[in-house]
């Protein structure tokens, strides 16, 4: 019996919120009507009857946006003269279209009550707080005006001009900022420097990064390029630390990664571990998946259905077991950032190329960097274009098979071995070996000759036809590169350059020795050949014959000498040359690449 009075009670208050729910709607209804009819009135009296007729109702079907992550049943408020003065300057100041103004308007001047499950109407006075805010940004060096009011236009009634400048002040003065960073920051998150805690949360948390081992600098490029980074909590950011440094990363590590991905202290504990999971069971020792995190530190933040479709392609399309799976996750953990479809992609044109499923899956388990290539793009499409026509091989299929990683190398590095072996009659065929060499091992061991005459024959070939096509082929590649990926390259190029020119000034010294050397041999000769001559005069006719015979001797030697003077001389002289010029040409991508 009581039970049913309780049933009964709630059915009857259910009854009376939606009548109450029914009435409110009609109530907001019949302001809004009276809001455009007021409208009307003051801004277009002119008009005809039939014409404020048919705006009434356009009006009346009118849907008001709503601010999101608010209720649907958001109350409708009529136009009062702030709102539309508000909606006039926003359009003419902030060159926002109508519908954009309309949606700031609303988010603005609406607030939700969540405890009173309740929205109000927020009053606020055009002259005083939003126009005074909007020529206060407007002034800031840089601020994109309209997307800061777009983000969070709270901020023309919420924020007093006063306010606003000391706390970007402090904020400032905080990191280092410029005026232009300073508008960059507010133009990405207006809402966390409006309202965010100064005190409380955001220099704590700049002050946790710092105490990481980041440089003041650091810790403000990481600001500037993840805004959200100020919403976190200094707490958040130890909890996430102590988890990497349970994984057993060491503290750089740790560094490392907050560095590549910020937003990785925002992430919970559950998230984190359930990614850990994962990888464990597909036989990732759990040291292991400490190197992929900082290799890939956003695999922590794949949803459960990235990985599951990621498995499945790897499992029914490509072929593989969890072991291969795991080695890909090991050597490219990349792979498993990519969307799926773009895997799938590069899969059809591997397929394309000629390969069979169990080449492909043979060439996946050997180069799992495979399944991120597009074989059809001009990168790759230039190195089998090279391989088939340079290097005549029968079966280009077969060759790339053979030599899994001949698609991973950079065609200059393939281009410059190969035709140097070809100008010395070196033995070219064994592609995997002479490619995998490092180049000073490639020089002594596989060709016999040395880095600096490697260099010096570069030097020349490229301003050949043949080398300026296969070299301006090879350029072209960094057009599609991403910029800190081409100067990493840069630099690298700049260390080995560096480290050979030196080897060419070595040996360019080690020539002019030489040239020494001989030099002081023909003018011994060349003594001997006077002397020789002096002791002849006066002589038996057999002493004179031998001595003259001893005179040209010597004479034939001083000449021998003198032109391997003049060859090691020139090879001095061409060493130092080529050293210079490399020198010239490697300054400029040394200082970028440092840049």
């Amino acid at each position: 019996m009581r039970q049913q009075q309780q049933l009964k009670a709630a059915a009857q208050k259910q009854q009376m919120q939606h009548v109450q729910q029914i009435g409110a709607r009609a109530q907001c209804q019949q302001q809004r009507t009276q809001g455009w009819q007021w409208v009307e009135q003051r801004l277009e009296p002119r008009r005809d009857v039939a014409q404020r007729q048919k705006q009434r109702q356009a009006a009346e079907n009118r849907v008001w946006p709503k601010p999101p992550r608010q209720p649907a049943d958001l109350p409708l408020f009529p136009l009062g003269p702030e709102e539309l003065a508000t909606l006039d300057y926003l359009q003419a100041r902030v060159r926002m279209s109508e519908a954009e103004a309309e949606q700031a308007l609303a988010r603005m001047c609406t607030l939700y009550e969540t405890r009173q499950q309740r929205t109000r109407r927020l009053v606020f006075s055009f002259e005083k707080q939003v126009k005074p805010t909007i020529e206060y940004l407007a002034g800031l060096p840089g601020l994109n005006l309209k997307q800061c009011i777009s983000a969070y236009p709270t901020i023309l009634v919420k924020g007093m001009v006063s306010e606003l400048d000391r706390r970007l002040l402090r904020l400032r003065n905080r990191l280092g900022l410029t005026a232009a960073e300073c508008s960059k920051l507010l133009s990405k998150s207006p809402h966390t420097l409006l309202t965010g805690d100064l005190d409380g949360r955001i220099f704590p948390f700049l002050d946790g990064l710092e105490a990481l081992g980041f440089s003041r600098e650091e810790v403000k490029a990481m600001v500037l390029r993840v805004s959200t980074l100020l919403l976190f909590s200094v707490g958040k950011l130890h909890d996430r630390v102590a988890w990497l440094k349970g994984l057993g990363m060491s503290l750089d590590d740790v560094r490392a990664v907050v560095w590549k991905f910020p937003t990785v202290v925002c992430h919970t504990s559950s998230n984190c571990e359930a990614c850990l999971q994962w990888m464990q069971q597909l036989g990732v020792p759990r040291e292991e998946c400490a190197i992929i995190i900082r290799r890939l530190p956003p695999v922590i933040t794949y949803s459960a259905q990235k990985r599951a479709r990621f498995l499945d392609f790897m499992r029914d399309e490509v072929g593989l077991d969890d072991a291969g799976i795991a080695r890909i996750l090991r050597h490219t953990p990349d792979t498993l950032g990519r969307a799926v479809e773009r895997l799938r992609h590069n899969l059809v044109q591997l397929e394309a190329f000629g390969m069979n499923p169990d080449q492909i899956r043979r060439l996946v388990v050997t180069n799992p960097s495979v399944l991120r290539m597009d074989i059809s793009s001009p990168t790759y499409r230039n190195k089998l274009k090279y391989l088939q026509e340079e290097l005549q091989v029968e079966d280009p299929v077969d060759a790339v098979v053979s030599c899994p990683f001949y698609l991973s190398y950079r065609l200059d590095r393939i281009v410059l071995r190969a035709e140097y072996l070809k100008a010395i009659g070196a033995s070219y065929t064994s592609i995997a070996a002479w490619l995998a060499m490092s180049e000073r091992r490639f020089c002594e061991k596989w060709a016999g000759t040395s880095v600096a005459q490697f260099r010096a024959w570069a030097a020349e070939w490229q301003h050949s036809p043949q080398g300026r096509h296969w070299l301006q082929l090879a350029s072209e590649r960094n057009s599609l590169m991403h910029t800190r990926r081409v100067l990493l390259e840069a630099a690298a190029d700049a260390a080995s350059d560096k480290e050979a020119r030196v080897e060419m000034e070595e040996a360019a010294a080690e020539a002019a020795e030489h040239a020494r050397r001989h030099r002081e041999a023909q003018r011994l000769f060349q003594r001997q050949a006077a002397r020789a001559a002096e002791e002849r005069k006066g002589q038996h006719s057999r002493e004179q014959l031998r001595l003259e015979q001893l005179e040209e001797e010597l004479q034939r030697q001083a000449a021998q000498v003198e032109q391997s003077a003049q060859h090691w001389e020139q090879q001095a002289e061409r060493l130092l040359r080529l050293a210079r010029t490399a020198a010239g040409e490697q300054e400029p991508l040394t200082e970028q690449a440092a840049i």
